[in-house]
């Protein structure tokens, strides 16, 4: 499949390790990058391995990585007006320390701590259904960014 890359100034390989890394510069202020950057980054993670098989590791890396991305976007639509974001630079918006920390706490643990995968979804069917689950949020995030855009700009 043919997607959109984001260009973002992370130059990092997609992984577990980059993701941790990336989320605990957030958690102790050392980022070097703005959460819009890790949004982009973390959609272009989501792209690159949406078709991948991957290990437990792998799919918690993708799940934050989706949470994030949508998040973001979902929380500029409900923060801001529309015509508060045609004039914003993303750069300097931030979600809520908060969010940052539960999802480096999640990537430390090993597992999605929420109740979004249980015990007896852990297998082969229940993380497929997770991954189409988030991958059609993202997809409803995209419209409604579409519809946004759309209202905007007529």
């Amino acid at each position: 499949m043919s997607w959109n890359w984001n260009e973002t100034i992370i130059n990092h390989e997609y992984s577990y390790e980059n993701l941790k890394q990336l989320l605990k510069n957030f958690c102790e202020n050392k980022s070097e990058y703005s959460q819009y950057e890790l949004a982009k980054w973390c959609d272009n993670l989501t792209m690159a391995w949406e078709e991948e098989d991957l290990d437990e590791k792998g799919d918690l890396t993708f799940f934050i990585a989706r949470d994030i991305e949508c998040q973001w976007d979902l929380y500029l639509v409900n923060t801001y007006t529309d015509k508060q974001l045609r004039a914003l630079d993303l750069n300097t918006v931030s979600m809520p320390e908060n969010w940052i920390q539960n999802w480096f706490q999640k990537l430390n643990a090993g597992v999605w701590v929420e109740g979004y995968i249980s015990e007896s979804q852990l297998n082969d069917e229940g993380v497929s259904n997770m991954r189409r689950y988030l991958f059609s949020i993202g997809w409803a995030v995209i419209a409604i960014g579409l519809f946004v855009y759309w209202y905007v700009t007529k």
